[in-house]
């Protein structure tokens, strides 16, 4: 898929950057920052028998990677980033529509969780809130009967579930 150049295009790629994202430092390697989502997303071209564009993402400082999470994947595949988008543009979303108490609640409910599943739908149907956010981050409506887009979709579930969306595990205390 390309696209024609935006101003949240970076100026190496034809990708098209979600909404929110906004450059700082522009080159070989590009930084840009989405401070609503706390998240970096580092673009940057790597060079060797093949040159293939590298997508390297990290939470930013207000949302530290706790213990045993796992941290935001660096790529070379443009559909497994915005996957990662994807699932902090949820995680944001979701918080917005419960309560604190539900929040806190189905996080807590996540620690013990079947993989696969996620507590979130005990407060309402978290795929509602999935699909507006694909539409953001994507650019596009989700076509369900798009293998790519059910990838995308399915893969940012699997990292925000225990990453985003689960309590970090309670810490032992030192007898």
């Amino acid at each position: 898929m390309t696209c024609e150049p935006t101003a949240s295009t970076p100026t190496h790629t034809m990708i098209r950057l979600p909404p929110g994202f906004q450059i700082l430092a522009d080159g070989p390697t590009s930084l840009w920052v989405n401070t609503t989502l706390a998240l970096y997303l580092e673009i940057s071209l790597e060079t060797g028998n093949e040159r293939q564009w590298r997508y390297t993402l990290e939470a930013a400082e207000s949302h530290p990677r706790l213990p045993g999470r796992s941290e935001p994947p660096a790529t070379t595949l443009w559909s497994d980033a915005l996957a990662v988008i994807l699932a902090y543009q949820f995680a944001h979303d979701l918080r917005t529509n419960l309560t604190d108490t539900a929040w806190r609640e189905m996080r807590r409910k996540n620690v013990a969780i079947a993989p696969g599943c996620c507590a979130s739908h005990d407060y309402l149907d978290a795929n509602m809130v999935m699909d507006p956010a694909f539409t953001l981050v994507v650019g596009r409506p989700l076509d369900a009967n798009n293998e790519d887009d059910a990838a995308i979709w399915n893969a940012a579930w699997e990292f925000a579930t225990p990453n985003l969306l689960t309590e970090a595990p309670a810490r032992e205390s030192k007898q």
